[in-house]
């Protein structure tokens, strides 16, 4: 059984080694620092992309059911109701208000997370159809005993170049409560681009992902940061993996060197490789 793991970047104090001079304590608290932003910038971006999977899987499900029962339950989890604002149930009233409640004892998925509350959104029009906006909020919502706060809004800017389906992705006042009660902030944007998977609407697995842009936030123990994804090189996410897959990426905390982090070339493991003042440092993503 897979259990949860966000991308708890396990850097080495050795990412600044310790030298026995007078800014010893600085280099600890440089690397402690950078630890804690990648890992939790980490856990936010994996939240909230696990939102977007719960909304684009739930849009799917009442677009195959408008003009049936009022309240469904899917594929998503035995445990979830999708519920449709009043009046709403049919294929022409826009915008529609949809509540996706997992309910408040603890609902697996059939990705072995648990979660429990409510994603409320609010959609324009189909999930991907060209133009429509999703706006989601959070009630009490968890996941694996993290609280998840915010507003994630989702447009559809239709077909690329490439012909691929794209969105612009924005999430504002994104708030992370650990179970221990610590909490951070995070806020991103960023384009993804779905690159693979559309030709197999029946199977949600396969779906890949290609994200570019930029986010930033706070630690738990105050420090800021931001992290710039490389153009060149976006990062590729899967469905049915639960790590980056590929990509390279910069960390910048607040007055520390920046680090760049590469997440390899396309296979879905573990293992990745930070760069910090030309020197790499392998590590695994937990």
């Amino acid at each position: 059984m897979k259990r949860f793991g966000f991308l708890m970047v396990v850097l080495v104090l050795a990412l600044f080694s310790c030298k026995k001079d007078t800014n010893n304590d600085e280099n600890n608290n440089t690397s402690t620092d950078d630890v804690l932003a990648a890992s939790q910038n980490s856990l936010a971006s994996n939240m909230f992309d696990d939102v977007y999977k719960q909304v684009d899987n739930s849009n799917a499900i009442v677009q195959d059911s408008c003009g049936g029962k009022k309240s469904l339950e899917g594929p998503m989890s035995y445990c979830v109701t999708i519920t449709l604002g009043t009046g709403e149930f049919d294929t022409i009233t826009w915008p529609k208000h949809i509540t996706v409640d997992f309910g408040t004892a603890g609902c697996q998925g059939f990705d072995y997370r648990i979660r429990k509350g409510k994603l409320l959104y609010t959609t324009t029009g189909w999930f991907h159809d060209s133009g429509t906006v999703v706006t989601v909020t959070t009630d009490n919502y968890y996941v694996d005993g993290y609280k998840v706060e915010g507003t994630k809004t989702i447009t559809n800017n239709g077909r690329n170049s490439n012909q691929n389906l794209n969105w612009h992705v924005v999430v504002t006042n994104a708030l992370i409560t650990h179970p221990n009660g610590d909490h951070h902030t995070w806020n991103t944007d960023r384009t993804t681009e779905w690159i693979f998977g559309e030709s197999t609407p029946l199977d949600f697995w396969d779906n890949k992902f290609s994200t570019k842009g930029t986010a930033n936030g706070t630690t738990t123990t105050g420090a800021t940061y931001t992290f710039t994804i490389d153009n060149a090189h976006p990062l590729i996410t899967q469905f049915g993996c639960r790590w980056i897959e590929q990509g390279i990426l910069t960390l910048t905390v607040t007055s520390h060197p920046s680090i760049t982090i590469d997440y390899g070339n396309g296979t879905c493991d573990a293992d990745a490789i930070a760069t910090v003042n030309g020197v790499n440092y392998p590590f695994v993503m937990q």
